[in-house]
């Protein structure tokens, strides 16, 4: 009987393994996007340290007038990177903020991580943040979170913590996501996706993948 109990544990525990593994690849971390890696007109390609001690890559716009002044964190939804995000930065620009597009680990040009989740980009998120804040052309108050998807909720999650934070434009965010998470847990197929260019939602739900043309 023992012997038996013995098989039938380590066989359940093999299989919750291999359960997690796939919960990981299908959940875990998006697959890489052959890429769009256009860098915008005038960016300064830049480099981060993330909370891991690894890379985080992204593009930097001062403002037209170079003066010191307030500044815009952009960061993409699951599955995206700083290249579709690239439209929602002129209309910053124009406000006369400086901006830095983000590119979340795992995804982009940023290194890789061994689970990405909102709590992941949220510190892909703090990681900006505490940039542009020695930054001298930055006003440290006047840092305001851009985000869309996994993205608008990292930054709302960061924001919640962050006092100084200036302003946040969520971009189809999540509203609960515990809720998102379960449903996507449960529901076989591909995600939906939403585009931070028209602001167009999702087909079903809120905050899915960033979108691919």
């Amino acid at each position: 009987m023992r012997r038996w109990l013995i098989a039938g544990t380590t066989a359940g525990a093999a299989g919750l393994v291999v359960a997690d593994r796939a919960a990981k690849r299908r959940f875990g971390r998006p697959r890489r996007r052959p890429n769009r890696h256009e860098v915008p007109t005038g960016a300064a390609d830049v480099s981060l340290t993330a909370v891991d001690g690894s890379t985080l890559r992204g593009w930097w716009l001062g403002s037209a007038d170079g003066a010191t002044g307030p500044a815009a964190l952009v960061i993409h939804g699951w599955g995206g990177s700083a290249a579709d995000m690239i439209p929602v930065a002129d209309p910053l620009l124009r406000l006369g903020l400086h901006v830095l597009l983000l590119d979340a680990r795992g995804h982009g040009r940023s290194d890789d991580v061994a689970v990405a989740s909102m709590p992941s980009f949220a510190d892909d998120v703090r990681a900006g943040m505490r940039w542009l804040r020695t930054r001298p052309e930055v006003d440290p108050p006047g840092v305001v979170l851009v985000g869309h998807s996994v993205g608008a909720g990292a930054c709302l999650y960061t924001a919640s913590d962050d006092p100084d934070t200036a302003a946040v434009i969520a971009l189809a965010s999540m509203a609960d996501p515990r809720v998102f998470m379960r449903g996507q847990l449960h529901r076989p197929g591909r995600h939906d996706r939403g585009d931070p260019r028209t602001g167009a939602p999702p087909a079903r739900g809120a905050g899915h993948d960033s979108p691919r043309r």
